[in-house]
Formats: C-alpha cells, structure tokens, sequence
C-alpha cells in the first residue's frame, strides 16, 4: 500500500518545509539567501520522496518515523537561523577594511594554487583522457581517491601549497565576491582568485571526485545571491554569465565520471544520481537519533581532540574500526546535523546548535544600514556550513576541515580588528 504511514510522515515532512518556505517568502518579499537555503532542503525531501518508494532503496532505508523529522527540522532552523534573519533588502553598505587586508589573503591563496597548477594540468588531462577510452577510467580514479582518503592523517605533510589552497578555498569565494564590490578593483586579484576557484575544481575532478566540486559551486551560487545587493547591475548580469558558462564546462567531466562509476551493466543512472541527492534527510531519519553509540567527537573535532588525545583514530578506516558497532558510519550521507548527533548525541548537540545559533545571530546583528565585513564573513561561513552540509557530511570536520575552521577564525579576526571603517553605499 502506498499510502503507509512512512509515506504519511514523509508527505507531512514536505508540507512542513513548503509552508516555512512559503511563510519566509511573504515575509520577506524577496529572494535571498535564505530563500535559496529554504528550497534546496526542501528540493532534498522530494528528492528524498523518489528515493524513499524506488523499488531498489528497500535495501538501503527502514521505515521512517516522526521524531527524527522533527527533530532534524528543529536542528536545521536553528543553524539557518542567523542567515534567515538577515534582512538584505534594509542593508546596503559594507564596511570594508583597508584593502592591504583583503589582498593579503587573496595573495597567499592565489600563490598557493599557483603552485598545484603542473600537478593540476598533469592529474586532470591524465584522468579526462583515461575516462574518454576506458568506460571504468572514472571509476579507477574515484577508487583511487578514496584509497588516499582512507589513508590520511598520518600526520605527514607533503604537499604544503595544497593543504593552504584547500584551508582557504571556501574563502576564496568570499574574497572574490568582496572584491567584485569595490569601486576600484585590483583586476589581477580578481583574475587570481576567479582562476583559483576553477583550478579547485579540476583538481577535485582530477582526482575522480564530484561531490567536492558540486559543493563549491553551491558556495558560489549561495555567495552569489549574498552579494547580489551589493554589486552593481552590470556585473551581476556579467557574473551570472560567467557562473552558467563555468558550470556548463565544469558538468562535462562531471558527467563522464559520473557515467564512468554508474554507466556499468544494468545501473539505473537516474536513481543512482538521486540516491546520492536525496539519500541524506532519511539516513539522518534511520539512524541519525540513535546509531547505537556515539563517536566523542572523532570526526567533527578530529585535529583539535588530536591535540590532546593520542589514542584516537586518524581517518575513516580507523573510525570504522573503533566504532564497528554503530548503525550508521560516514559510508552514507546523513547531513552535517548527523555528524553532530553521532560525535556528541541528539541532546548534546542540540545544545551546541542553540549555543552558536544564539552567539550568531548577536554577532551578526546589523546596526542601521551597514554590516561590517567581519559580520558578512561570519554568515559566509554560516552559508558554507548549511549548503555544503545538506547533500552530504560536515565538510568542516577531520583534520582538514578543521583547519579550515581556524582558517575561518583567523580571517574573521584579521578583518575585526583594528578596522577603520571606510563605508561604500551600493544602490538597490
């Protein structure tokens, strides 16, 4: 029977994000980024829906209940919170820092990828070739990928200039749109940085990774309607332009791996493609509430628990060992809210979102018409912790991605003290 009471609750999860959608809308009386944030959680529950009655999930989901729903929705207002609140039509300045700031970090980013550029050139034209003459080169890569993955966090440095491109290459988004804003814009810097962000993305892709690169340009598109009121009208039409013309190019090698791991036998590519999309919300659902333990923070506070702890494990292999008696490991997607519930547990974690959701929504407030930059920074990472987190994990955990935490915390810091605020106006 199709209308079950799995199929009931799933209905009933849908309606509610489609009128908080609707709700948010009449509020604000425009599109923003919350608007964007609202229906692309709520593009993952129908998504989710398809997943749910495909005859090839019943091996990979339970019957869904009510709580985790709830609970998962409660969680994820909470961290959208301080983005939701933001009224971007009453803001039309920023107060920038003195530009040496802002080229500084541009500088170190753009040098850092500059280095990777032989390496890149030479890993992505090897594997395009690879997934062009052999229908399994896509496959081979992405196998490789995630040989290497297993394998780290040993400690060992090996590529400098690639540990600094990934620390900063949500920030280089960020940057490249601050700098879109100015009135006199350092043409170099915003080449460097535009070039930094797509050689990010080949060097994902060179590697047989997609979800990576389907992460960074949701960061641009979200980055994008966060500055939109900020940039003049002309460069918005040229910086749409250009973000069609760039994903465009991006897709086809995305396409041919994702043809190279699925095109195989009898694989229903569709399905497989949604599975990755929707699968998230009902993992969380399954086993996000009680996966039969708890991790301690083993993934989310990887490099910082490390500090103080010698006995733990490095990566996802040695995770998968210690805790082989969880329900659920990061094999699956249950979104970044599940990471949080698997390291510290639903009551823990609900704690932490309310802690942050309040701290952010203080340092966050906009007094009058201008928002610091150190303010906007801080939704940018808000942004980057929702739209990254939805489809997949916590991009922000291991050691990796907590250093891109202190990344975070660093240029926040640099951009708040000692500003002399220097207020550029931007019409509506």
């Amino acid at each position: 029977m199709f209308w079950n009471d799995s199929n009931i609750i799933l209905l009933g999860n849908f309606i509610l994000w489609l009128f908080t959608f609707i709700i948010y809308q009449k509020r604000k009386s425009t599109f923003d980024v919350g608007s964007f944030l609202l229906l692309f959680y709520l593009s993952i529950v129908i998504v989710g829906f398809y997943v749910f009655n495909h005859p090839l999930a019943k091996v990979d989901f339970k019957e869904v209940s009510l709580f985790p729903f709830v609970y998962l929705y409660a969680m994820l207002m909470l961290a959208t919170y301080p983005l939701l609140k933001f009224d971007s039509l009453k803001v039309n300045s920023i107060s920038n820092p003195n530009d040496y700031k802002v080229n500084t970090i541009s500088i170190i980013v753009i040098i850092a990828i500059l280095f990777q550029i032989p390496d890149i050139i030479s890993n992505f034209s090897t594997g395009l070739s690879s997934m062009l003459v052999d229908d399994s080169g896509g496959a081979e890569l992405y196998s490789e990928m995630i040989s290497n993955y297993d394998k780290a966090g040993d400690g060992k440095i090996e590529n400098l200039a690639s540990i600094f491109s990934n620390v900063f290459s949500d920030i280089s988004i960020f940057l490249f749109f601050y700098c879109l804003t100015l009135e006199r814009k350092n043409k170099f810097i915003l080449i460097g940085l535009f070039i930094s962000i797509v050689l990010t993305m080949l060097s994902i892709i060179s590697s047989g990774g997609r979800g990576g690169v389907v992460n960074i340009l949701l960061t641009v598109l979200t980055c994008y309607i966060l500055f939109k009121n900020f940039l003049s009208l002309p460069i918005r039409k040229r910086i749409f332009k250009i973000m069609v013309i760039t994903m465009l190019l991006i897709s086809f090698p995305v396409i041919l791996i994702t043809i190279s791991r699925f095109g195989q036998g009898n694989t229903d590519m569709g399905y497989a493609n949604a599975w990755y999309y929707g699968q998230s919300y009902l993992n969380f659902n399954n086993y996000g509430i009680d996966a039969g333990g708890i991790r301690n923070g083993d993934r989310t506070a990887s490099f910082f628990k490390g500090l103080f702890v010698d006995d733990m494990p490095k990566n996802y292999l040695e995770r998968r060992q210690k805790y082989f008696y969880m329900k659920m490991d990061e094999s699956v997607f249950y979104t970044f809210v599940g990471d949080f519930t698997l390291d510290y547990g639903a009551i823990v974690t609900a704690f932490i979102f309310l802690l942050f959701s309040f701290l952010f929504v203080r340092k966050t407030k906009v007094i009058g018409n201008t928002i610091q930059i150190h303010q906007l920074f801080l939704l940018f990472f808000i942004l980057c912790v929702c739209v990254q987190g939805q489809v997949g994990l916590f991009t922000f955990a291991d050691v990796g991605g907590n250093l891109k935490i202190i990344a975070f915390i660093l240029v926040y810091f640099w951009f708040k003290l000692n500003i002399k605020p220097h207020v550029k106006k931007y019409e509506q």
